[in-house]
This record gives structure tokens, C-alpha cells and sequence, in this order.
């Protein structure tokens, strides 16, 4: 029997794990994943906004957990995977049209 590794990055862990539970995700896991997709942020108070550094009209925000809460929404963690997704898109279109031309 022989086996496949497959190697993977920690950033690409991280975002496997957060993908397979959206539930019981850190602030800091997050934050690690956002900046990684180079969505830079802006605080003010609890609330963080994650902007794209080239698509500036792709953002999302995060509220930071307070109050004796450890873990993100899933809510916040849904919508951060939606605009991951959006971007990756995105560039995955322009080097087809790249590569077309």
C-alpha cells in the first residue's frame, strides 16, 4: 500500500480548520488568515475592518470577542470565507485573462 503526503503550509491548515468548523474559531486565527489574502485592517473599538490591499471595495468586519467570549461568530468567521472566496475569484480571473492574452 503506498501512501500520498501532501504537504501543506500552516496557513493552509489554518484555513482548512476553519473551513471544516466555523464554530470555536480564534480572533487570532482569523486575523492570520485575512492578512495572508493581504486584507489589511483598521480597528475601532471592538469592531476590525479587513480591506484588500488591490480590491479596495472588498472588505469585511469582524467584531473581536469581549465579554468573557473566546471564539468569533460564526457569522463574522462566514462572511470572512465569502470574501476569501470573492478575491480568490477575482484573481484567478485576471490571470486567465493573462494568460489569454
Amino acid at each position: 500500500m503506498r501512501y500520498t503526503v501532501i504537504a501543506m503550509t500552516k496557513s493552509e491548515k489554518r484555513e482548512q480548520a476553519i473551513r471544516q468548523s466555523t464554530r470555536n474559531v480564534r480572533f487570532d486565527d482569523l486575523d492570520l488568515l485575512l492578512r495572508s489574502y493581504d486584507f489589511l485592517p483598521t480597528q475601532k473599538g471592538s469592531h476590525v475592518t479587513y480591506e484588500h490591499a488591490t480590491y479596495d471595495d472588498q472588505r469585511v468586519t469582524v467584531v473581536r470577542p469581549h465579554g468573557g467570549a473566546t471564539h468569533i461568530k460564526p457569522v463574522y468567521v462566514r462572511g470572512a470565507l465569502l470574501i476569501i472566496d470573492i478575491v480568490r475569484a477575482r484573481i484567478a480571473e485576471e490571470k486567465q485573462g493573462a494568460a489569454k492574452d
